[in-house]
């Protein structure tokens, strides 16, 4: 290694520990903005991230970049070429983006004053999850080494991103945690378990239902992220339609286009959902409902959706079974109550008992 280099790789090293060292997501995306903006001495530099539809990047963080360019939560559609070369894990190196005449940005990056441009796909595993991308105000000329130093600066990000994910859904079930010891309204945690499970999960939507007293239908009690057309068609279904998950199976459909266990499949194409994922509700291993969370694009879900959304569940199962349990005592300190009335009533005014 070269007495220039021993720098640059030291920056890039602290770099890393910088941007690993952060726990939360939104602490992770903007480390990884800030460094890498300095260790590679560029003009500016966006982190994008994938939406749950697959087919578009949304910007999580930026650096030395404008609002109208790259602001917070800006969209940007990928065309198929980019798309099909950062899903198989290659760079995408532009010296002059002058050159680049296919490049459907490539007019909004000259009217920021950016002339080259590195993006890097952020991989975790085998899957893509976003773009970080690097922007210089001059053409520049990358080396193999400039690609490499920041491909391992985009890889140290995607496990930072995937762990602070990990950590958000730690933090989710905590809140929940905390509602249940803080409210005895069932409604409201309810509401506040599917609306979790879909924004953590980073999903279209979620619906918790309940099975009713003879035990042949599930209710709808809760949902989030669905129009009320939607609803309204599948408020009350047969406990039949999800009998896997009441028997204590979660219930994974990848492509609801296709499988025969989905009951409205009309409402569902109509409703843009591509994947569900239904867990059970179980009380002392008895299933009181189901919880399940839906996708908007192709998903399989993996071991950790299972794993998060059933916590989820077990969180719910409590909920309802603190609310009956206070209702229950509820009813029985109102009736002692009135005992208690007609028995004082009686002490002061005895009835009369025969002749």
């Amino acid at each position: 290694m070269s007495s220039e280099e021993r720098p640059y790789l030291a920056t890039i090293c602290e770099s890393c520990k910088q941007i690993s060292s952060r726990l939360r997501l939104a602490d992770v995306l903007d480390a990884l903005a800030r460094e890498t903006e300095k260790a590679f001495r560029c003009k500016g530099v966006s982190v994008e991230l994938l939406d749950e539809s697959g087919e578009n990047l949304c910007v999580a963080a930026s650096r030395g970049l404008s609002e109208s360019f790259a602001g917070m939560g800006r969209k940007v559609a990928l065309d198929s070429a980019i798309q099909k070369r950062l899903a198989s894990g290659r760079a995408i190196a532009m010296q002059d983006i002058s050159r680049e005449k296919g490049l459907s940005t490539r007019k909004a990056m000259e009217k920021e004053g950016l002339r080259a441009a590195l993006w890097l796909p952020l991989r975790a595993g085998e899957n893509t999850i976003g773009v970080m991308k690097l922007y210089y105000s001059s053409a520049t000329e990358f080396t193999p080494q400039n690609e490499k130093m920041a491909y391992t600066v985009a890889a140290t990000g995607a496990i930072a991103i995937e762990n602070a994910r990990l950590y958000d859904r730690m933090e989710c079930l905590f809140e929940v945690s905390r509602s249940l010891t803080s409210t005895l309204n069932l409604q409201q945690v309810l509401d506040l378990i599917v609306r979790e499970a879909t924004e953590t999960m980073g999903l279209k939507g979620s619906t918790l239902r309940l099975l009713d007293e003879k035990r042949t239908n599930v209710e709808l009690k809760a949902s989030f992220g669905f129009t009320t057309e939607y609803l309204k068609r599948d408020r009350i279904i047969s406990a039949d339609g999800v009998k896997e998950a009441l028997e204590g199976n979660p219930v994974l459909i990848e492509d609801t286009s296709s499988d025969p266990r989905v009951m409205d499949p009309q409402g569902t194409k109509d409703e843009g959902i591509a994947s569900i994922l239904v867990v059970p509700l179980k009380v002392k291993d008895r299933a009181i409902g189901t919880l399940a969370v839906m996708s908007s694009a192709p998903r399989r879900f993996s071991e950790e959706d299972i794993r998060f959304l059933s916590s989820l569940a077990d969180h719910g199962a409590v909920a309802i079974e603190n609310a009956r349990l206070y209702e229950h005592m509820r009813r029985d300190y109102e009736d002692l109550a009135k005992d208690v009335l007609t028995w004082y009533d009686w002490g002061a005014r005895p009835p009369k008992t025969g002749s």
